[in-house]
C-alpha cells in the first residue's frame, strides 16, 4: 500500500483558532492529580470559566504554557498519557463525528490523514504497510525544542489517537506494538497498562502498529450517509482554511524573505498593493495579525540562528530586524521562558 501524505501548512502557534477542549481537559487530569487551575492556566490569560465557553479558542503557545505549568506542578510524569485517555471523538466537532460514520478503519484513517487540518495538530499523520503490518506514523509539523514539551505532546496525541481509534472500532481494535523516538522514562509501565502491546522506546519512528486485516474492520456507528455528509463539511472548512492560509502564508514568506524590511507593517502592505488598514482588517478577519505573525518568523529564526550558528546575540537581533538588541532578547524570554544566552548553552 502506497503511503498517504497530507499536505502541510504554515503554522501560527499565537493564533487562537481551536477550541478549548484539549486545554479543558488537559485542566482537568491536572486537577484530579492535586494542580489547582490556576496554577495549569498561569500565564495563558484564560479563566476555568472560559474552558467550557464554546466562543473561547485557543491558540498553541497557550496550549505549550499550559503544558509548562503541568510539568512544573505536577507530581505525576504520566498526565499527558492519561489525559489522552480521557478524549472522545465528539470533541472533535464534525471531525469527529465524520470518523464515527466512517465504514471501516482504513477509510477512517485515510479521512483523518486527509482533513487532519481542520484541528489542532502538532504532526502530519502518514498510513503503510509492509509484511502485513500496517503503520500510522506521526511526524512533526513544528519545531518544540524544549524536549519535555516535545515528550508531553507526543505521549498526549499517541494515547488520544489510541482512545479515538479504539472508541470507533470497538473492542476488536489491538496493536501489535507501539514505536516511539521517545526515550524510555519511568512511567514506562503506564505505556503497557493502556496500549497493551509491546512499547519500543528510542525508535526511528513514532508509531500506532496494527494487522493489515483490522483495516478492513467495520466500525461501531458506521453510517453512509451520515459520512458523506460529514466530508462535504470538512470539505468546506478545509476550504475555508485554504483561503485563509494563503495570505497568512504569503505574509509570512515575505517576511522569512527579509524580516529586517518587514519588521513593520508598512513595508508588506505595500508589497501586497493595500494600506496597512486594509492589510490589518484582512489578517484580523483569519484571526492573526502582522505582529503575531512577525513574531513566529523573529522566533523560529532565532532558535536557528541560535541553533546553527555562532553569531553574537547582537547580530542575531539586527538580523531580525530589532534596532535595539535588547528588545530582542526580552522577546526571546518571553517565547521561551530563557534568554538567547541560556538557550544557546543548553543545546
Amino acid at each position: 500500500m502506497d503511503q498517504v501524505h497530507p499536505k502541510q501548512a504554515h503554522i501560527d502557534i499565537d493564533e487562537k483558532s481551536h477550541p478549548a477542549y484539549k486545554i479543558g481537559l488537559l485542566t482537568q487530569v491536572s486537577k484530579d492529580h492535586g494542580v489547582s487551575p490556576q496554577k495549569v492556566l498561569k500565564g495563558t490569560g484564560l479563566l476555568e470559566s472560559d474552558l467550557g465557553n464554546l466562543e473561547t479558542h485557543t491558540s498553541y503557545q497557550q496550549l505549550f504554557t499550559v503544558v509548562e505549568n503541568i510539568l512544573e506542578y505536577s507530581p505525576s510524569s504520566a498526565i499527558a498519557l492519561n489525559a489522552g485517555q480521557k478524549i472522545i471523538p465528539s470533541h472533535y466537532g464534525i471531525f469527529g463525528y465524520a470518523l464515527m460514520s466512517h465504514n471501516d478503519l482504513e477509510s477512517a484513517l485515510r479521512f483523518s490523514i486527509k482533513y487532519h487540518q481542520i484541528t489542532m495538530r502538532f504532526f502530519e499523520h502518514t498510513l503503510s504497510c509492509e509484511d502485513g503490518l500496517c503503520y500510522f506514523q506521526m511526524h512533526p509539523l513544528m519545531s518544540i525544542p524544549d524536549p519535555k514539551i516535545f515528550r508531553f505532546i507526543c505521549e498526549f496525541q499517541l494515547s488520544l489517537i489510541f482512545t479515538i481509534l479504539k472508541d470507533i472500532t470497538g473492542k476488536q481494535y489491538e496493536l501489535v506494538k507501539l514505536q516511539t523516538t521517545l526515550e524510555r522514562t519511568d512511567h514506562a509501565h503506564i505505556y503497557k497498562e493502556i496500549f497493551n502491546c509491546d512499547i519500543e522506546f528510542g525508535s526511528e519512528r513514532n508509531a500506532l502498529v496494527i494487522n493489515e486485516e483490522l483495516l478492513s474492520a467495520p466500525l461501531t456507528n458506521r453510517n453512509a450517509i451520515t459520512a458523506q455528509m460529514c466530508d462535504e463539511l470538512c470539505d468546506k472548512s478545509m476550504d475555508k482554511i485554504s483561503i485563509k492560509q494563503s495570505l497568512v502564508a504569503d505574509v509570512h514568506s515575505l517576511i522569512i524573505r527579509n524580516p529586517i524590511e518587514q519588521a513593520n507593517i508598512l513595508e508588506a502592505a505595500s508589497h501586497f498593493h493595500m494600506t496597512p488598514r486594509t492589510l490589518h482588517r484582512k489578517l484580523k478577519s483569519h484571526g492573526t495579525t502582522y505582529t503575531s505573525i512577525l513574531n513566529v518568523v523573529r522566533k523560529s529564526l532565532a532558535i536557528e540562528y541560535l541553533n546553527e550558528t555562532n553569531f553574537s546575540c547582537d547580530t542575531i537581533a539586527s538580523l531580525l530586524g530589532y534596532s535595539d538588541p535588547s528588545n530582542f532578547r526580552r522577546a526571546f524570554k518571553q517565547w521561551t521562558k530563557r534568554s538567547p544566552n541560556e538557550f544557546r548553552s543548553s543545546i
